[in-house]
């Protein structure tokens, strides 16, 4: 990352977008996200447009997602698609999100005498 690129992140199950600058640090930030499936673009003067997709957020996790750009025009543009579950490595979290229809499916407990 570079200092004062635009950081763009959408969630496209949402359409919630969000946009920052990365800092003096080539470092940005993104508070309150909710859990869901995310695309990020990266831009800056003088280096390739960097997108990457299908990144999958969990709830309560501090992610981190190091964007390397590229020498070249914004005209150019590198796309990384991959599903990915982003991994908190900033805390020792560690926590689940349960839909109706998984906590269904789980086994009955049963009482042992």
């Amino acid at each position: 990352m570079v200092n004062g690129a635009q950081i763009h992140l959408k969630n496209v199950e949402t359409n919630d977008a969000r946009e920052a600058v990365s800092s003096g640090e080539a470092t940005y930030k993104f508070d309150n996200l909710l859990a869901g499936r995310y695309q990020i673009t990266a831009e800056a003067s003088g280096f390739k447009t960097h997108v990457q997709s299908d990144m999958i957020l969990r709830a309560n996790i501090a992610a981190t997602v190091n964007i390397a750009l590229e020498v070249g025009t914004t005209q150019q543009k590198v796309e990384v698609t991959a599903e990915a579950v982003l991994l908190d490595t900033q805390t020792a979290n560690n926590s689940v999100v349960m839909d109706s229809h998984l906590l269904a499916a789980l086994p009955k407990a049963t009482e042992i005498r």
